[in-house]
């Protein structure tokens, strides 16, 4: 038995740690979305990796929908399309939340 969940996409890979499964379900999220997190410091971009936010977007036309074992994963249309995406939990306590753990950021 794997211990991952995995969803296929056919440029990317999900893949949810079991403590990121985990606390979706405690949290009771049907959907999660990964948008990008650029931001501007003195007229230079600054790139970081997307962010994971628990919920739909607001604006979900900006998003590829997909499924994963009753999830909704919704991806930034105008991110990169990387093979895998792993999603792992971070933080402690009541600052825990969801990250990507394996994104590369390449100049």
């Amino acid at each position: 038995m794997n211990l991952e969940t995995q969803i296929q996409h056919p440029a990317i890979s999900f893949t949810f740690t079991p403590e990121a499964k985990e606390f979706l379900l405690q949290k009771q999220v049907a959907s999660v979305h990964i948008e990008s997190m650029d931001l501007d410091a003195c007229c230079i971009p600054i790139v970081s990796p997307p962010a994971v936010r628990r919920g739909n977007p607001l604006k979900p036309e900006n998003f590829i929908p997909m499924n994963a074992e009753g999830i909704t994963v919704y991806y930034d249309r105008y991110l990169p399309k990387r093979p895998e995406v792993k999603i792992e939990l971070s933080g402690f306590g009541l600052f825990k939340g969801l990250r990507v753990a394996n994104w590369e950021i390449k100049f």
